[in-house]
């Protein structure tokens, strides 16, 4: 999947027909297509505006977390 998501992107909607058919063959439907293709366009605008508009940010940032805090949640 992602490598047919960033195929898509780079190419602008003309993905690689392989690709395609593998997405199908992995069991993927027309509606996870469209779903894709919908994430794909959500994260572009997202980009689009933010590059544009220079939305700040407005949540704090989420602290750093330590490999051993991480590990131990575990």
């Amino acid at each position: 999947m992602l490598q047919l998501a960033a195929n898509i992107t780079k190419e602008r909607g003309n993905a690689d027909a392989a690709l395609v058919d593998d997405f199908f063959a992995q069991g993927y439907t027309q509606e996870n297509l469209v779903d894709l293709i919908l994430q794909i366009s959500d994260k572009t605008a997202a980009n689009y505006l933010h590059n544009l508009i220079k939305i700040p940010v407005d949540f704090p940032l989420a602290p750093t977390l330590e490999l051993d805090t991480i590990s131990s949640n575990n």
